[in-house]
């Protein structure tokens, strides 16, 4: 969840911000706000072609990427109500 908080806080930072964001990260050692939103971006992209959440942090990544509003909102939005269904 945290992980989604941090894509969904920062999605709308300038490209400027990222940057400063991702040098200060990688000089403390960290991963960088750009690898996070890679991950975050490829763990939705994977659930996708998959079709079918396995666990609450997948449902929390698609929910976030859900509230974006991105291309594929209906997609993101059966996805979301079949795992609540299960759940």
């Amino acid at each position: 969840m945290a992980i989604g908080d941090v894509v969904d806080f920062t999605s709308d930072w300038p490209a400027s911000d990222v940057t400063a964001c991702d040098h200060e990260l990688s000089q403390s050692g960290l991963p960088t706000l750009s690898e996070v939103r890679a991950r975050f971006s490829k763990l939705v992209q994977r659930v996708v072609r998959r079709g079918h959440i396995k666990s609450d942090d997948e449902f929390y990544a698609l929910r976030n990427a859900f509230e974006q509003q991105g291309a594929d909102a209906a997609g993101l939005w059966r996805l979301l109500e079949a795992y609540e269904a299960r759940a």
